[in-house]
């Protein structure tokens, strides 16, 4: 359940005759789906293998500078990262160090 922050008791109950359509079905299945791949402990696999050869090849591809600007800032690479679902790729990009 939620715990203490339940919302009042049938306030979750599906209207008897209610039908969902099915491209919001859809839309919510894969939105679920993206949620586990890129949050969850189950997803960890699935992001092993997709995200982790981008984020090696990003790190020796475009290494982050070691020193600092002539206004002794350091400039942090920028990453565009489009399409990434529910945002764990561009999370992981900024973790290590890079502007996503």
């Amino acid at each position: 359940g939620l715990g203490m922050h339940s919302p009042p008791p049938g306030i979750l109950r599906v209207p008897a005759g209610h039908q969902v359509d099915s491209g919001n079905e859809s839309k919510t299945r894969s939105t679920l789906r993206q949620f586990v791949r890129d949050w969850a402990r189950e997803g960890e696999p699935d992001r092993q293998c997709s995200y982790e050869p981008l984020l090696k090849a990003l790190e020796q591809y475009v290494p982050l500078p070691s020193g600092k600007n002539s206004f002794g800032e350091c400039e942090q690479p920028r990453v565009l990262t489009p399409g990434s679902g529910l945002g764990r790729l561009p999370f992981e990009v900024a973790r290590r160090g890079y502007f996503a």
